[in-house]
């Protein structure tokens, strides 16, 4: 269970890594497939990496600076749909925690990514962006 205290740490330390991204802002609801799908390859690359991994929302992108989400982007993180989303991509099914958190006045999403159990996560459909190149690909496996 991530805490406040966590995501303080997560913020502070602004840097990434293989196992912690930061994301500036998104909104689930709004998002087309294939920014949603680009999150999906993040999720099953932490996954099939040791330890699993955080992406934060909230970060500015170029250097890390905590911005927060708006109100609307805040509340489109919803579990179940974000869950829904991924699952349709993972094989064997994925649970990703979801956690929201306000700190200083700016609201933050926390993806938390545990890592497999006893396979590496595949992906196990395509997906093409408006542009038609391939955001995800059925058959792979990705690695942070």
């Amino acid at each position: 269970m991530l805490n406040d205290s966590d995501l303080r740490t997560l913020i502070k330390l602004r840097t990434e890594n293989k196992n912690l991204d930061y994301k500036q802002s998104m909104n689930w609801i709004t998002a087309s497939a294939a920014e949603k799908g680009a999150i999906v390859k993040d999720v099953l690359a932490m996954c099939n990496t040791p330890a699993g991994g955080r992406i934060v929302f909230g970060l500015r992108d170029q250097d890390f600076e905590p911005v927060g989400l708006t109100e609307d982007e805040f509340i489109s993180f919803d579990p179940t749909r974000f869950s829904d989303f991924l699952n349709r991509f993972a094989d064997p099914p994925l649970q990703c925690e979801v956690y929201k958190h306000s700190v200083r006045g700016m609201r933050f999403v926390v993806i938390e990514v545990p890592e497999f159990r006893d396979v590496p996560v595949i992906c196990k459909a395509d997906l093409n962006d408006a542009s038609h190149r391939l955001v995800l690909k059925n058959g792979a496996t990705y690695t942070s």
